[in-house]
């Protein structure tokens, strides 16, 4: 047998099915085995040089690795997902925007491997072609999914065998398919052309003789034999010249798939996350670096710009909350504080604010809700991100279908600095000495004077947050607030849920005589849901 690793180093696999449009948002999971050799002869053109000069073992390496459906091991854990993006397409002299999806896996492993196992026997100077072909192979899919591929030794390729669960094509018990592109085998392909190849020459000849007779002409052998051979030359002369055949030239001549390839029906994979029931209690070691998650939300409309307004953020970072706790469930994940926020036996977490804040954020600057930064002073947890990435799909008044998508995952700093300079200044949690509100603050406590005062509530909750002493609080008055479109919020949360003192709202700037760190600032009742935001300014 030849197993074949192929490790995604950036833990994406970006590849859209044949017979996919790419903005219908399929994956093609696993790769086609067609889809794999074209790669690797790819690679000999590109790489090895095969410009200059064919192998004499190419051929004969590629028809026997297209003898048999090859087997896949899969990596254990992964999420479907997806990015837009708007691409300038030009119309005359204008220029329009084209929304493009990005369909990708994204697997939750470092190292994530896929073994593709085929069950041929190579001689050596086969075995060396292809070992060439696959260590120089740098990506697999679209140029997106980055890999490291090696040709595993006979004794590794037997311990794998034995030892890894493997994707095999589909018996006629199997209930849940997938359909692969994969190559016919050699002598398939043979009599399949001869007898295609003698269609096709009928069918030129016939035609022929009628344009001849139409100018009251006999057909010469020579132009019969020329129409013959015009008609053969669609046709590839063999498996390996059909594996290289461009897209368009098929396609131009009305075929539904490329010469030389049929469909397999293959078990469809499942993540282990889904189908394997764990049992997993998290810990202060299980942590990452990870403190902090960005969501993309993307809208209705053409252009998917009807996104929430930022006046009912509560409601929304709510329903990204339980979706988040609701995935932690689905998935069986354990114990996740991060994302629950509460203690093992479901009692509010004290004395810490450690735990993810939901935090709605308008880069585009429309007063629209279009991502959201999920922060966690306390790190998360590969778990945590995990539930965090599952989330799909949220709605908002009004809006019945809004696309949630994870783009970007690391420190706040880290977070921020990828981001181009236009946003990073829209960003609303930098960095600075003075802070101003972005949403409105609810008080947790009742009124009074001193202490309980809207300043005194805003200094003592500052520092219970381990910020400075704040040189001077600024209330805002209603006025100012009006101005600042910070009248209008949902101020309380949804039944059954924590509620207010009293639902009314307070804005404030605050200045303090040293920086502090880059950290998002929120303060007040529901701090954690997008309530009581500031930024630096």
């Amino acid at each position: 047998m030849v197993v074949i690793s192929i490790e995604f180093v950036a833990r994406r696999y970006h590849a859209t099915p044949w017979g996919a449009h790419v903005n219908e948002g399929q994956i093609e999971w696993p790769p086609c085995p067609w889809r794999i050799l074209r790669a690797l002869i790819a690679v000999g053109y590109n790489k090895l040089g095969w410009s200059d000069g064919l192998p004499t073992t190419a051929k004969t390496l590629f028809e026997k690795l297209s003898q048999s459906a090859p087997a896949y091991s899969l990596p254990a854990t992964w999420t479907e997902t997806h990015t837009r993006h708007y691409m300038p397409v030009r119309d005359g002299k204008a220029e329009k925007k084209a929304k493009v999806f990005d369909a990708y896996l994204r697997f939750h492993e470092p190292n994530s491997e896929l073994l593709v196992r085929f069950d041929v026997q190579l001689d050596s100077d086969e075995r060396t072609a292809l070992q060439q072909l696959v260590e120089a192979l740098a990506y697999l899919g679209r140029a997106e999914s980055w890999v490291e591929a090696s040709l595993l030794s006979d004794r590794e390729a037997k311990e794998q065998n034995e030892t890894q669960e493997w994707c095999l094509p589909a018996t006629d018990s199997t209930n849940d398919r997938t359909q692969l592109l994969s190559p016919v085998e050699a002598d398939q392909y043979h009599e399949w052309r001869e007898a295609a190849v003698a269609t096709a020459g009928d069918r030129a000849e016939r035609d022929a003789v009628r344009a001849a007779e139409s100018k009251s002409k006999k057909a010469s052998s020579a132009t019969i034999k020329k129409a013959r051979n015009k008609a053969a030359a669609q046709y590839p002369a063999d498996l390996f010249t059909a594996l290289q055949t461009d897209n368009s030239s098929w396609q131009s001549a009305g075929w539904p798939r490329p010469p030389g390839s049929h469909w397999v029906d293959y078990e469809r994979p499942q993540p282990a996350a889904f189908s394997i029931a764990t049992s997993f209690q998290a810990n202060p070691n299980s942590l990452t670096s990870t403190d902090t998650l960005l969501l993309a939300i993307d809208g209705e409309g053409k252009q998917g710009n009807v996104r929430p307004l930022m006046k009912r953020a509560l409601p929304l970072m709510e329903l990204l909350h339980a979706e988040a706790v609701r995935q932690t469930d689905k998935l069986d994940l354990g114990y996740l504080p991060e994302i629950t926020g509460t203690t093992a036996d479901g009692r509010p977490l004290t004395g810490s604010h450690n735990h993810a804040h939901w935090l709605p954020i308008s880069l585009f600057g429309r007063g629209q809700i279009d991502h959201v930064l999920v922060y966690a002073p306390g790190k998360f947890s590969e778990y945590a991100i995990q539930a965090v990435s599952n989330i799909r799909w949220a709605y908002a008044k009004g809006i019945k279908r809004l696309s949630v998508n994870l783009v970007g995952e690391g420190t706040l700093p880290e977070l921020i600095n990828s981001l181009p300079a236009q946003h990073q200044h829209a960003f609303p949690h930098y960095g600075g000495q003075v802070f101003e509100s972005v949403t409105p603050m609810v008080l947790r406590k009742y009124l009074s004077r001193g202490k309980k005062s809207v300043e005194g509530q805003i200094r003592e909750e500052l520092l219970e947050r381990g910020f400075s002493e704040p040189e001077s609080i600024e209330v805002w008055s209603d006025q100012r607030m009006v101005e600042r479109s910070l009248k209008g919020h949902v101020l309380q949360r949804k039944k059954g849920k924590p509620q207010p003192r009293f639902a009314r709202s307070w804005a404030a700037t605050i200045r303090f005589a040293t920086p502090q760190e880059v950290a998002p600032l929120s303060l007040g009742y529901a701090s954690h849901f997008g309530l009581g935001m500031f930024r630096s300014i």
